[in-house]
């Protein structure tokens, strides 16, 4: 199921307002910079309501689509 998305999607909801971030870094603190790496990763921060809700919307289409998106946990933590 790779290739759903040609990116990585994160998005953060907090009083002061909601954030999208869009690109090709991972959740991790080298991905987004906060850690030194030799790795070029190019990423879009939103943060216009309608832009942010729309990107919410798109994740949770894809997050609730049972056709592409599995629960791995039990097979994951079943591994030796």
């Amino acid at each position: 199921m790779a290739g759903i998305l040609p990116f990585n999607m994160f998005h953060a909801h907090n009083a002061s307002g909601d954030i999208a971030i869009q690109g090709s870094s991972n959740f991790s603190t080298t991905g987004l910079g906060y850690t030194y790496s030799n790795a070029f990763h190019m990423n879009t921060l939103l943060t216009d309501t309608s832009a942010t809700n729309d990107f919410l919307a798109t994740f949770n289409e894809v997050w609730k689509n049972d056709a592409i998106v599995s629960d791995i946990k039990k097979r994951s933590l079943s591994q030796d």
